[in-house]
Formats: structure tokens, C-alpha cells, sequence
């Protein structure tokens, strides 16, 4: 299981985020989602603090970054209609919900910035032309304290050695490839294209 490492852990979320957003996100998404989310704030926050992102936007996309999760889904459906991407609505839930999320951040919690929003779209398959916050986010959502094929202490390990942000998407890109690949199932389009932009 994912290990805790005390300095994500003393992060004070608190200290970046208006708590009617922590409030209203609580409301919205289940008790477990919820800590997850928390978790990516907190390693988002680090991350934001190495790589000198704005750390309340680092804290906010990574605490809303999954936002539509545990949305019912007639809702689902309303917001996919919106997106107008017949391409995206063959794919399973995990593919578009994040593209969902980049619209519910905005109608929901007022999130108007392009940078946290994009943060929240391209956070599970993610995207050749990310920014920096959206790597973040990519590479914290990836080594959450809930995810059990993986200790975030190896990404404080990699933090110590001065790794570079498209190191950190490497090789979360990379793991996730070898594990569609052993479940034989699709890659999609965005993730090989980010994977030759790395090369």
C-alpha cells in the first residue's frame, strides 16, 4: 500500500483553498473520493512548490481535479451533450469524466483560470501541449497516499535526485502504458502523443 510521507502530510490545505470550496467539494463527491482529492492537493502543493507553479492553483486543481467522479449519471449525460465530442463518448467513463470535470469546476465552483481548469481535463490521459500545472496534477493524482501499486515515497526519492517535471510524467506515462498493455486494453490517442512529446 501507498505510503505517508510527513512532509506531505503536514501540508495545511487550509492555507490555500477557501473552505466554501472544501465544503461544497465534500457535498458533491463521496468520503473516499474525497481523500484522494485531498492527497493530490497536498502532493500538488509540493510539486507546485519545486517546480514554482502558483501553489493555490496547484492546491485548487488537484483538489478538484476529480470533481465529476461520482456524478449520476443522467447528469453525466447532460454534460456530455455539451462537450459535442462524438469521439470522447465512445470511450469508458475514465476517459471523460475529466473532460466533464473541466466543465462542472467551472459551472459549479466558479473556476474560470484556463490553466487549472486544463489541469483538470488532462489529468488521466493527458495531453502533448500540458502546462506545467497540468503536469502536476498528472503526476500527483498518479502518487495519491490511497493508491496502493505504489509508495509516494518513491516520488520524494525522485525529488531528492532533482528530477525534471517531464522526467515525473515519464514515467507515470510509462506505468500506466505497461499496465494497459498487460491488461490488453486500448491506449489512447492523447497518451502516445504525449509519450512521443517526452522522447
Amino acid at each position: 500500500m501507498a505510503g505517508k510521507n510527513n512532509k506531505i502530510n503536514r501540508i495545511n490545505i487550509n492555507e490555500f483553498i477557501d473552505y466554501a470550496i472544501i465544503a461544497r467539494l465534500k457535498k458533491i463527491i463521496n468520503k473516499k473520493r474525497f481523500l484522494h482529492s485531498l492527497s493530490v492537493a497536498k502532493i500538488s502543493i509540493l510539486l507546485a512548490e519545486k517546480f514554482k507553479v502558483n501553489l493555490k492553483k496547484a492546491a485548487i486543481a488537484g483538489l478538484l481535479h476529480d470533481c465529476a467522479k461520482t456524478m449520476p449519471h443522467n447528469l453525466a449525460k447532460k454534460y456530455l451533450k455539451i462537450l459535442k465530442a462524438d469521439d470522447l463518448k465512445k470511450e469508458n467513463s475514465a476517459i471523460w469524466l475529466p473532460y466533464i470535470g473541466y466543465l462542472y469546476a467551472n459551472d459549479i465552483f466558479k473556476i474560470k483560470n484556463k490553466e487549472i481548469l486544463n489541469a483538470i481535463k488532462y489529468h488521466t490521459v493527458g495531453h502533448k501541449k500540458m502546462q506545467k500545472l497540468a503536469k502536476i496534477i498528472y503526476v500527483a493524482d498518479y502518487f495519491a497516499h490511497d493508491r496502493k501499486f505504489i509508495s509516494n515515497k518513491i516520488l520524494v526519492n525522485f525529488l531528492k535526485k532533482n528530477i525534471s517535471l517531464d522526467k515525473l510524467v515519464l514515467f507515470v506515462l510509462k506505468e500506466k502504458i505497461y499496465y494497459l498493455l498487460r491488461k490488453q486494453r486500448k491506449i489512447h490517442i492523447e497518451a502516445i502523443k504525449l509519450y512521443n512529446s517526452l522522447l
